[in-house]
């Protein structure tokens, strides 16, 4: 990536939600209420497997065209050309694991762009230009603080 001018942002839209469950794995999930006994039927946020099942459904994913986190994608290239060429592999892998983007939390072909809450560009990452007016100001408590610190 340290090569890379061109940046889209890429989110899918319910991440999880999209991956089905196998039928043995849904009682593993079942919960009451009320009288009624439920089970999902697609994978859950909050599971402790989650992230590892949508990492296997996000593996074909070429690493040096693409960075992958959670549900979140970074498509990265050194020109335009292979900008595109990038997005339309990851788009076919995509459509090929039957997954669906959130289109309003994409953006596509920039020179730095947003992505977990820092700015990624040519220059590199750095945290997002509120994060630092916060810390000047110093307008946050202790514990946003730490949290902020910690992610940043």
């Amino acid at each position: 990536m340290s090569r890379s001018t061109w940046f889209s942002a890429l989110d899918l839209r319910s991440g999880y939600w999209q991956v089905p469950l196998s039928s043995s794995a849904r009682p593993k999930t079942a919960f009451t209420i009320g009288r009624g006994l439920w089970k999902f039927n697609v994978m859950p946020f909050g599971l402790c497997n989650s992230p590892m099942e949508m990492e296997k459904v996000l593996q074909p994913v070429p690493a040096s065209a693409c960075i992958v986190y959670l549900d979140d994608m970074l498509v990265h290239a050194s020109t335009y050309t292979v900008a595109l060429t990038n997005l339309r592999t990851v788009f076919q892998l995509i459509a090929k694991a039957n997954l669906c983007l959130n289109p309003a939390k994409c953006s596509l072909f920039h020179r730095q762009t947003s992505f977990l809450g820092h700015v990624v560009s040519k220059r590199g990452v750095s945290t997002e230009p509120p994060k630092v007016e916060k810390w000047k100001n110093g307008r946050h408590q202790c514990r946003q603080a730490r949290c902020t610190a910690s992610w940043a």
